[in-house]
């Protein structure tokens, strides 16, 4: 009898669970499971299916927040970037840069831009507009920026900026319509029919023994062997410190 991998399927993040899952039916399904006498146990197995698209869609939202304070992070230190190096041009007092920085300076006070990384996300983004598009409009503020090497700063702000804008609506869309569900207990109740679908696999080879059950069992332990390898780099990773959670999700082997 050959037996299947056993993997720890808590250990997967919510982002890798499902797909991990779904990959799993797609494989039994290519084996003609009715032929194998598997019909029902898969279908049981199934039907967690929608479920775990509910886990996907809420995982999606949760990475989509995640990015989203990433970004207005970067965009907070842009605007720190400009302030702190106005005020060093100005503690430097250089006749060759002191008037620009006394331009930017008032420019900056103009806005309260010390004040804009405080700020909600919704008036950051506005204030952020508003303070660029007046540089943008103001030649002698555009030389002064350019003059104390400040332009690119500027530029990669209101790109960050926008990008910025761009995943806040793209989140509160998806609020909208994306269900909040209990991923624990929905992949609990899905794993506990998965382990049953292997179990009914391993003992139908001995139950048939004129049925072919191994290139089922090849294929869904390749799989799962991959999974449980990476699983296992990922814990070695923690152990030595490293902070996992901010990696990306383990890629889906080809084929």
């Amino acid at each position: 009898m050959k037996t299947i991998e056993k993997l720890d399927y808590e250990k997967l993040w919510n982002s890798e669970h499902p797909l991990v899952y779904n990959r799993l039916v797609t494989i039994a399904d290519k084996h003609d499971p009715a032929a194998l006498h598997l019909g029902g146990p898969l279908a049981r197995v199934k039907a967690h299916l929608p479920l775990l698209v509910k886990i996907e869609a809420q995982e999606r939202g949760s990475l989509l927040s995640k990015k989203l304070e990433e970004t207005d992070k970067q965009r907070d230190n842009f605007v720190w970037s400009i302030i702190g190096m106005t005020r060093a041009y100005l503690t430097a007092n250089l006749p060759a840069t002191y008037d620009n920085a006394l331009k930017v300076k008032s420019w900056l006070d103009k806005h309260d831009a010390s004040s804009i990384p405080a700020a909600n996300y919704t008036s950051e983004t506005e204030r952020i507009n508003d303070m660029l598009t007046d540089a943008e409009r103001n030649t002698d503020i555009q030389a002064a920026l350019a003059a104390l090497n400040l332009a690119d700063i500027a530029i990669q702000l209101r790109t960050k900026n926008q990008e910025f804008d761009t995943l806040f609506m793209q989140r509160k869309a998806d609020q909208a319509t994306i269900e909040t569900v209990d991923a624990k207990a929905i992949r609990a109740n899905a794993d506990k029919d998965l382990r049953r679908f292997f179990t009914f696999v391993e003992l139908y080879q001995v139950e048939y023994p004129e049925l072919d059950y191994e290139p089922l069992v090849k294929e869904l332990n390749t799989l799962l062997s991959y999974y449980k390898a990476q699983l296992a780099a990922r814990a070695a990773r923690r152990a030595k410190g490293a902070k996992v959670e901010e990696e990306q999700p383990i890629e889906e082997p080809e084929g």
